[in-house]
């Protein structure tokens, strides 16, 4: 019989895949630190010294260790099974669809996170981007205000939609778009509700805040 990579004899078996990693940890940590200190002084460390230092390095090899038992890679699945099963309940275009629990669970107007994207789902993800990339170009439209605009006597800076067009229209053709949300948002404002190149081209531009810029 091959006893190639089987435990010397005295030396128990450990009974679970913890305990071998905590032993080999170990060995590991002895082995090495011995090493390490007889190469730098020349002289062989003392039994405490190599046990403390043992120690501490077995403690940083575990906290690198990752340890899967069978029951949590069978809790993991369970669980997965259970969340898809749930869905597929909620699922209009699912045959497991249960209109009355869907019903039941389904968030109704004035609840937490109605008409949001479920917490830390891609979709969610998605959404929080492209809100950093729309303020992003509202920041950049108020720049671009604050330099061309003319300030006025109320210390607000001004620049008209012909000229503000003409000008943005090569950084991004959804200047009109990015206006009515930076408006919304109290950034700047302007007279009217939809800015049409050529018929609004003497509409005044206000850029409410400079300091925000």
């Amino acid at each position: 019989m091959d006893n190639q990579g089987s435990p010397p004899p005295g030396k128990p078996i450990p009974s679970s895949v913890t305990e071998l990693v905590m032993g080999r940890c170990e060995e590991h940590a002895c082995q090495s630190d011995g090493a390490i200190r007889e190469q730098e002084d020349g002289t062989r460390p003392s039994k405490d010294d190599v046990e403390e230092e043992a120690a501490m390095r077995r403690k940083i090899l575990l906290s690198k260790v990752k340890i899967t038992t069978m029951a949590d890679v069978r809790m993991s699945w369970q669980r997965r099974s259970e969340e898809h099963l749930e869905s597929q309940r909620r699922n209009p275009f699912s045959d497991e669809f249960d209109h009355a629990h869907s019903m039941s669970v389904c968030l109704k107007k004035g609840d937490k996170g109605y008409g949001r994207p479920k917490e830390g789902s891609a979709t969610e993800k998605r959404g929080q981007r492209a809100h950093r990339h729309v303020r992003r170009e509202m920041e950049e439209l108020c720049l671009v205000i604050r330099d061309m605009g003319v300030q006025g006597r109320d210390g607000l800076r001004r620049v008209t939609f012909g000229r503000l067009f003409e000008h943005y229209v090569r950084v991004s053709d959804k200047v009109v778009g990015i206006l009515l949300r930076a408006r919304k948002h109290g950034m700047l404002d302007f007279e009217g509700e939809m800015l049409w190149q050529g018929v609004h081209d003497h509409i005044l531009i206000t850029l409410l805040d400079d300091k925000m810029t």
